[in-house]
């Protein structure tokens, strides 16, 4: 239906070829014979389709070869109705197709522009406040195991504030392990802005847009995202690091779960832990079971 509306919008040569022949009942030429050469010749750019197809096919030559002495051509009035009734693919018809596929495809590049993003781990719900982040490392894991069973091959991380004014991070980034292993088998750069180490007003709506930050109104982030997909085989540790000393960070406050139910889990170090490399091996044996900062994560 679109495409015939389209086609009929770019002016399809049927009505004006009906008015000029049929409208009147003859035609403009005292000639019947070039009557009935020349319609003919003007239908060669035509494609008559649907109910009215055999019709104008095959009633068109004996309608126009009863021509009367006059030289101009009757046609009955149900010939013209049917006619009209007619759909009829213009000339134009490949630039019509070539604009309604350019539309097509740009509706859906714009509907993958904003597709909703895909949950690839429960997240967490109600929010309560871990303090006094000065000189440690919030560790956020993720386990392979307890991921969703979807595919995505983008991840975004979002953490969240509940109190303060500014985080002034030292270090993010992503290690990754083999599932239940300590071995960090490969090392990510997380980064906000593209910067490895933002510092982030928590007293700007722009960046906080429900103030003053808290549990209640957590301030929500999304770190740039990773193009990175998740494997069920692996778990992933994300690693902030707090600078000191910082007034900023010793009055900050990160969200971790108010509730378990999560699939997210976690712990807490005292020192910068964002510089480890591949082959190195992580401290999992202190886990405290939630994540420090980290809310959701999700495909985009």
């Amino acid at each position: 239906m679109l495409i015939c509306a389209a086609i009929l919008a770019s002016g399809c040569p049927l009505i004006p070829l009906i008015e000029k022949y049929f409208s009147s009942g003859t035609s403009n030429s005292h000639d019947g014979n070039n009557a009935a050469i020349a319609l003919p010749r003007q239908l060669q750019q035509i494609v008559v389709t649907g109910a009215a197809e055999s019709l104008v096919l095959s009633r068109l030559p004996q309608e126009l070869h009863n021509s009367n002495s006059r030289g101009g051509t009757t046609v009955s009035k149900e010939s013209r109705i049917n006619v009209t009734a007619g759909k009829c693919r213009s000339n134009h018809l490949k630039e019509v197709l070539r604009l309604t596929a350019l539309l097509m495809f740009s509706v859906a590049i714009t509907t993958q522009g904003f597709a909703t993003p895909k949950n690839l781990i429960a997240g967490v719900g109600p929010l309560k406040s871990a303090t006094k982040w000065d000189g440690r490392t919030a560790f956020s894991v993720i386990p392979g195991a307890a991921l969703f069973p979807t595919t995505s091959t983008t991840t975004v991380l979002q953490i969240a504030f509940t109190g303060g004014t500014r985080a002034d991070i030292g270090n993010m980034v992503l290690y990754q392990t083999n599932s239940r292993d300590g071995v960090i088998t490969a090392v990510t750069p997380v980064t906000l802005n593209k910067l490895s180490n933002p510092s982030i007003d928590l007293k700007d709506p722009g960046v906080c847009p429900d103030q003053p930050v808290s549990t209640a109104a957590p301030c929500i982030v999304k770190l740039d995202q990773l193009a990175l997909p998740l494997s069920a085989s692996s778990d992933y540790y994300l690693a902030i690091f707090f600078p000191s000393p910082d007034s900023s960070n010793a009055s900050l406050s990160l969200g971790t779960p108010q509730f378990f139910g999560t699939g997210l889990t976690g712990f807490v170090s005292f020192v910068d832990d964002t510089k480890h490399l591949a082959g190195d091996t992580l401290n999992t044996l202190i886990n405290a079971g939630t994540p420090f900062g980290l809310i959701a994560v999700t495909s985009n």
